[in-house]
């Protein structure tokens, strides 16, 4: 087992060596944070820099910080991400061992070494390995105080071991944030070690002990606590109850100021709710993601609870209320952490449920083990416990499988998208690349290449892939919908290279391709670590029908396109009319062109907006206008009250005429505003539909004279 763990640990670190970061809050908090850690007097000092915005984001990872200036001052490495993976890697792999070694003491050692194998080969963890995320290092240190708080039993040691316990538990709480949930764990496993043997609610295998003392129970409680708050003092020294408060703080901001409120305007077209930042997907989210993460022990963890409480319905009258009570507490615990995140209505993205894969873990080792001593597994024939075998070997090789590839050919290729192009770049020894200028992943992508091809590379920029004169042309993913613009994105695809889009549109960008590879917007499981996302993706089902070509990182042969430059420019031709008549799209599934709204200063009350626009198709929905103002911090549009609605305006009352017709939206009562600046957009009340929806003419000449100029400039 354990040389199997150091291959593992190995290879993540073979395969992660030059794995590059884009800006995430690893970049632009944790790592520089660890980088002046070593000049500051306090750890707690860290937050000062941060802290100045009100987001506390670095508040609960401190331990986070602390092992990554140890790491970096171990490798003398301050720039990159290598010491932050050592940490994960290490974390995870010694997760992996003490999983066994609890489970082993709990269950026995062939149930503690099948969790053990369950975990390792489960897809969960690698997201935030990859990731570079604190919820490896937070289960780490979680499990540590588990180990030792089993062992506070064995009189030999006296009750050091309970410091430790405290000890790690305190450093679970400071490394992650999302450690909280696992205390539900931690009070199950404190309760047996504490309960008599005689009066076990769960009768698992331990060690005997003759009973438990007032003064040693009075006395390991204190060490805990102790080595606890030990750790609290020293991370928010020299003003502890400052810092406990600037926690609430961050809790009560990730609670209320979410991804939805920050999207507000664009997320109207899809959720029908004045209260968009009070969206949640409930417990079908929470199911539907589970599955997704778990496709095997997810079921195989549901199997087991059937099983426990059919043997309780079932064989009721032989079994002892004890026995019934303690698995049902044990149930319930294994699904708190869900739970707990439920109550307190987290964000829902993955890594804010990543503890309950120890619940998952837990039920499923009581339940091996409940088998094998009811079914007096060594006394049953050969047969029967090769089939039983045989069975769990299924069970576990389908799961191997399910995850290996979901592994192998989405999370890990599509972390490592600016790692395997930076390779191809340098492969083909090109120094010279062309790529947009005004792209939003630029920053995700061409300024996260490998370190050495960005120090002697010439990228230049570009408005459209056709003013490339030699070269190869880098065009990132173009679909709106990406982990790397989840926030405040408008979710609509990169439009503003009309022969890209034409390409795209025939299916023959891979024709001028010397190769691609996937990206983070390629992904469906990377999609889940962002709210918004995993909302539409598992809620709206927006997600069944993707284009691939729109979600890769491509590296194009500009040769090629000048071979064939007139057709190119040919297949374009509609787009261009449609630019230079300055229409927008309305009510489109396909996120092309879309009609983004206006942004003016307003001084006077808002009655009606006026629009010109024409219907394509016979759509049979309305449209509607709404009016958005800042809020108070001026970094958000929210309604700008009650009545941000316009009155529906029915398809039937929009011409079909190209040249549109002017539409009047009318606010009743009308819009009393304070001069500022507003945000007006304009939504159909029905579902996207290509071939019915509607067409606006823009009225911001600047804007219409840009994407020309972007476009028409070869």
């Amino acid at each position: 087992m354990l040389f199997f763990s150091l291959l593992i640990a190995w290879g993540l670190l073979q395969a992660t060596w030059e794995m590059n970061y884009w800006p995430t809050d690893m970049e632009n908090y944790i790592l520089p944070a660890s980088r002046d850690l070593p000049h500051l007097k306090y750890i707690s000092q860290i937050h000062q820099a941060v802290d100045r915005v009100n987001v506390r984001w670095l508040h609960n990872k401190e331990m986070m910080v602390l092992c990554g200036a140890i790491a970096q001052a171990l490798t003398q490495d301050t720039s990159t991400l290598r010491p932050f993976l050592i940490i994960e890697i290490a974390s995870f792999v010694l997760s992996a061992i003490l999983i066994y070694w609890i489970f082993a003491i709990y269950f026995g050692r062939g149930v503690g070494l099948t969790c053990y194998l369950f975990f390792i080969s489960c897809v969960w963890p690698y997201l935030y390995i990859l990731s570079v995320k604190h919820q490896p290092l937070g289960l780490v240190f979680f499990l540590l105080s588990l180990f030792y708080l089993q062992r506070g039993h064995q009189t030999r040691l006296k009750l050091i071991p309970f410091f430790f316990a405290g000890l790690f538990l305190g450093c679970s709480f400071f490394a992650s944030p999302v450690s909280g949930l696992y205390l539900p764990y931690w009070l199950l496993a404190f309760a047996y070690v504490f309960i008599p043997r005689s009066k076990n609610l769960i009768e698992l295998p331990f060690a005997q002990r003759k009973g438990t003392h007032g003064w040693w129970l009075v006395s390991a409680i204190l060490l805990i606590v102790f080595g606890f708050v030990l750790v609290w003092v020293y991370v928010t020294f020299p003003d502890p109850f400052t810092n406990l408060r600037a926690y609430l703080d961050y809790l009560k901001i990730s609670a209320g100021n979410n991804h939805f409120y920050y999207n507000q305007p664009v997320l109207r077209q899809w959720i029908d709710t004045p209260e968009i930042s009070a969206t949640r997907g409930g417990w079908v989210w929470v199911f539907r993601y589970v599955i997704l993460v778990l496709p095997v022990l997810f079921p195989l963890y549901v199997f087991c609870i059937v099983f426990l409480v059919g043997r309780m319905i079932f064989r009721r009258k032989s079994t002892s209320r004890t026995w019934i009570n303690a698995v049902l507490m044990m149930i319930a615990v294994s699904f708190s952490a869900p739970v707990l995140a439920e109550i307190r209505g987290v964000a829902q993205y993955g890594a804010n449920y990543f503890p309950f894969l120890i619940g998952v873990l837990m039920v499923l080792g009581y339940t091996l083990f409940f088998l094998i001593q009811e079914c007096s597994f060594q006394k049953l024939s050969v047969w029967i416990k090769g089939a039983s075998i045989f069975l769990l070997s299924i069970v576990g090789l389908i799961h191997v499988f399910c995850n290996g590839y979901t592994f192998l050919n989405d999370v890990y290729p599509s972390r490592m998208a600016t790692t395997f192009l930076s390779r191809e770049l340098m492969k083909k020894e090109i120094r010279h690349v062309y790529t947009y200028g005004h792209h939003p992943l630029k920053k995700y992508l061409i300024a996260c290449l490998n370190p050495g091809f960005l120090q002697t590379a010439q990228i230049d920029s570009i408005d459209n892939i056709l003013q490339a004169k030699d070269g190869y042309i880098v065009v990132p993913p173009v679909s709106g919908d990406s982990l790397y613009l989840a926030m405040t994105s408008d979710y609509a695809d990169f439009d503003l290279d009309i022969y890209l889009n034409a390409l795209i549109r025939s299916k023959k960008l891979s024709k001028y391709a010397v190769a691609s590879f996937p990206t983070l917007a390629s992904s469906g499981l990377w999609m889940q670590e962002e709210e918004i996302l995993s909302y539409r993706a598992l809620i709206l089902d927006q997600f069944a029908r993707r284009n691939p070509a729109k979600e890769k990182v491509w590296l194009l042969d500009t040769a090629m396109l000048r071979q064939d430059f007139n057709a190119v420019v040919q297949s374009a031709q509609e787009d261009q009319k449609f630019l230079s008549d300055g229409i927008r799209n309305i009510g489109t599934k396909e996120r092309l062109y879309l009609y983004a709204g206006r942004k003016e200063w307003i001084e006077t009350a808002i009655q009606n907006i006026a629009m010109r626009i024409y219907k394509v198709g016979d759509p049979q929905d309305s449209l509607i206008a709404y009016v958005y103002t800042l809020d108070k911090d001026g970094k958000s549009w929210i309604p700008v009250g009650k009545n941000y609605m316009s009155q529906p305006v029915p398809s039937r009352a929009i011409t079909a005429n190209e040249k549109g017709v002017v539409i009047k939206f009318s606010f009743t009562p009308l819009i009393n505003t304070r001069p500022g600046l507003y945000n007006l957009v304009i939504y159909r009340s029905g579902p996207g539909d290509d071939q019915n929806f509607y067409r606006i003419y823009i009225d911001d000449e600047e804007q219409r004279q840009s994407d020309l100029r972007m476009n028409f400039a070869l």
